[in-house]
């Protein structure tokens, strides 16, 4: 019995020295280095992250081809601009909301829907 409640109060202690979860919607400061870092790594290849991610996103969601019809250089430059807000913005997501919300209107407009926002995501991954 003696065991037991040792168990239990190691396991309290345990859990104590634990960090506190971060309230929903806040990104923890070290996820935000680690994501900095690793696009500090990318980037001199943007050219070619931009053209590998057009291409999965194709192959993911061939029906997002009419989007990208369009000219592909500007294509890209919009894609590296969007990334490079979105990892400068981390952490303050209600400065860059307003901005977010006029993309998504564009899109809507082109005919982007929600329903592609997970081919985008794990084409970005």
């Amino acid at each position: 019995m003696a065991e037991a409640a040792f168990g239990e109060t190691y396991k309290a202690a345990d859990r104590a020295a634990e960090p506190a979860a971060p309230p929903p919607g806040v990104i923890p400061a070290e996820h935000i280095r680690l994501v900095r870092e690793s696009y500090s790594h990318i980037r001199p290849a943007s050219d070619l992250v931009a053209e590998l991610f057009f291409r999965r996103l194709t192959a993911i969601a061939p029906d997002l081809k009419f989007m990208l019809a369009r000219d592909m250089d500007e294509q890209r430059r919009q894609l590296l601009n969007a990334l490079s807000l979105a990892v400068a913005s981390l952490g303050r997501f209600d400065r860059i909301a307003p901005a977010l919300k006029l993309l998504g209107a564009k899109y809507r407009g082109m005919g982007i829907a929600e329903i592609h926002y997970g081919a985008v995501g794990e084409a970005l991954l």
